[in-house]
C-alpha cells in the first residue's frame, strides 16, 4: 500500500483543525473538533467521510 500526498489538499487555514475528506481529494468538513468536521460533512450529504487532524508537520504529532 502506498502513501497518500495530501499536503496539495491543506491550506494554512486549516492546520491544526480537524477536516473531513472524502476521496482522499475533496475537503467536506472542518473544525476545532472532529464532531464539528463530521456534522459539516453530514450537512452537505456526506454520510462517512475519514477525519484528521490537519498538520502543517506530522513529524511532531505522537499517537
Amino acid at each position: 500500500m502506498t502513501g497518500i500526498d495530501l499536503t496539495k489538499l491543506f491550506t494554512r487555514k486549516h492546520f491544526g483543525k480537524w477536516v473531513a475528506i472524502v476521496d482522499n481529494k475533496k475537503i467536506v468538513g472542518v473544525g476545532k473538533h472532529p464532531k464539528g468536521a463530521l456534522s459539516q460533512a453530514i450537512k452537505k450529504g456526506y454520510k462517512n467521510p475519514s477525519l484528521m487532524i490537519a498538520a502543517g508537520n506530522y513529524a511532531n504529532i505522537y499517537p
